[in-house]
């Protein structure tokens, strides 16, 4: 009996042991377990900080480069404000060798990061009072219902150009890029400092955006020198259990000389003010009629003597083979199409304001359209509320036509509040070279370009070389904007030149130009992020 007893006080004795070297591993591993979630979450937040960071900077950015203290703290050059709900703050340090030192601290979820950039100013340039903030720039608040969608065939599909582009061959392609379709925001015109190739301005639609891109480019849909300029930043997507890929996509936020929804409400209100009276009534010539239609060869005006030419009717078509050729400015109280191999040469403006009860549309149905000038596609009040130019080049199995506008694209639905504001920009297949300004603005916003190379079928292509802006009001998150670009062959460059002389013809145009001052330009020379910041801001 002892024997057996001293057996039993044995096995409790290692049942015991082996008890609490259970308790330790289990507690060591929950140990491990809460430090690796600890990590993880610290290393997600130290990500976002720098994302908020990188806002703050590109905040303090802009206020020097249009000399305007954006937040009101009194100071250009420093800023301080939220991003996505999390504080930043910028401070500005002059280090005495023509440089200046950008510091951003930001803090997310107790997590601190900070991004140093320095910056070095550069001769002052003359700058009209608006101008670009990105090659490519999506304004005001969206929500969730913002988009940006690239789709592009890979080398080697079907119908996909393979081809060695020469330098020669097509002048229009002044990027970098090798991408199929490519935003830059590297100055074409080799005068100003490079901006970003794409800014959004809704931090939701911010996060959308490049969630989608940064998992395109993971899975090579999109190639990595997609978007081009300045910054370059980290753009980070949730899936696979984190993906982060640099791209020039900033956030932005808009300033009084940003080319968003609400400056241009005002000036296309003033425009369509002075063509309700001033231009109708010193009209040169007037053509009315329910339906108008141009069937034989026309010429209105000459480069001596341009005219104002008002056409009112509410279907106005350009019949098939006809060339019309006009020097001045054209009104049309209606719709506008140009039908199959028809040819518009215009020099000067382009207006369409729409009927009663009708949208103002403006359609290229495979003719050439040729314009040295301001194309103005306006809603009023009068209509249904959506404003339209769409340009479609297909002609036949052996050919493309083109679309050729220097100056400013503006497709604007009024101020309206009670109905749904739709305004559309849609180009597909064929030629486009564009060189100046295409703005979209209203309520729900479109810019849709299909590109593809088909069997049989002239290359086509479509080059802006200028800036893109589509905006909506900064006020309501139901408003939506959509950015779709198909195909092949397509670059949106931002040009310093072209899109101040797009915008100085449009502010022109009603005599809206006025003198402002002479501006600073500033470079960024080096961008480096710092972990942790402690005593980063403190200068």
């Amino acid at each position: 009996m002892r024997r057996r007893h001293g057996q039993t006080g044995s096995a409790l004795l290692v049942a015991t042991i082996g008890s609490g070297v259970l308790m330790s591993l289990s507690g060591a591993y929950f140990m491990v377990v809460m430090s690796e979630a600890k990590t993880q979450q610290s290393t997600a937040s130290g990500t976002s900080a720098f994302y908020v960071a990188e806002a703050g900077l590109a905040e303090a950015v802009m206020e020097l480069r249009t000399t305007v203290d954006l937040d009101g703290n009194g100071a250009v050059g420093s800023a301080a404000g939220t991003f996505n709900g999390s504080p930043y703050n910028v401070t500005m340090t002059d280090m005495g060798d023509g440089t200046l030192q950008l510091t951003a601290v930001a803090t997310v979820d107790g997590v601190q990061r900070a991004v140093e950039v320095r910056i070095t100013s550069a001769p002052p340039i003359p700058a009209p009072g608006l101008g670009a903030q990105a090659a490519l720039a999506v304004l005001g608040k969206l929500g969730k219902k913002g988009k940006l969608d690239l789709h592009m065939k890979k080398p080697g599909a079907q119908g996909a150009d393979d081809d060695v582009v020469e330098p020669d061959e097509e002048a229009e392609w002044t990027s970098e890029s090798t991408s199929p379709v490519a935003i830059d925001g590297n100055d074409a015109a080799g005068v100003k400092p490079a901006l970003p190739a794409v800014g959004i301005e809704d931090a939701t639609t911010y996060a959308k955006v490049t969630d989608k891109i940064a998992h395109d480019m993971f899975h090579g849909k999109i190639p990595e020198d997609a978007f081009l300029g300045d910054p370059v930043v980290t753009i980070h997507s949730d899936k696979h259990e984190g993906i982060d890929m640099l791209a020039s996509i900033a956030p932005l936020q808009t300033n009084p000389t940003s080319l968003n929804y609400e400056n241009l409400n005002d000036i296309a209100d003033q425009i369509e003010v002075f063509v309700d009276t001033q231009l109708i009534p010193s009209a040169n010539v007037t053509v009315s009629g329910k339906n108008v239609k141009i069937s034989k060869d026309t010429t209105w005006g000459s480069p001596n003597a341009p005219q104002v030419v008002l056409i009112d009717g509410n279907k106005v078509e350009v019949q098939p083979n006809v060339t019309v050729t006009g020097y001045g400015t054209l009104i049309v109280q209606g719709d506008l199409s140009l039908l199959n191999k028809s040819t518009f040469n215009w020099t000067g403006d382009v207006i369409i304001m729409g009927g009663t009860n009708k949208d103002a549309l403006f359609q290229n149905k495979m003719g050439t359209l040729t314009v040295d000038g301001s194309v103005l596609v306006l809603g009023t009040d009068s209509n249904k509320k959506r404003s339209v130019l769409s340009l479609h080049n297909d002609i036949n199995k052996t050919n493309v036509s083109t679309t050729t506008i220097n100056g400013a694209v503006l497709v604007w639905t009024g101020n309206n509040t009670d109905k749904a504001e739709k305004a559309e920009f849609k180009a597909k297949h064929g030629r486009f070279d564009i060189d100046g300004f295409i703005g979209v603005y209203g309520d729900k916003t479109k810019l849709d370009v299909k590109i593809d190379d088909k069997k049989n079928v002239e290359d086509g292509g479509f080059t802006v070389h200028g800036g893109v802006v589509v905006a909506v009001p900064g006020s309501d998150e139901k408003h939506k904007a959509k950015v779709h670009l198909h195909g092949d062959d397509i670059l949106i460059q931002y040009d310093s030149i072209a899109v101040e002389a797009a915008i100085g013809k449009l502010l022109s145009f009603a005599s809206l130009m006025e003198e402002v001052p002479v501006q600073e330009s500033y470079q960024i020379v080096s961008w480096r992020r710092v972990m942790p910041a402690v005593g980063a801001g403190s200068h």
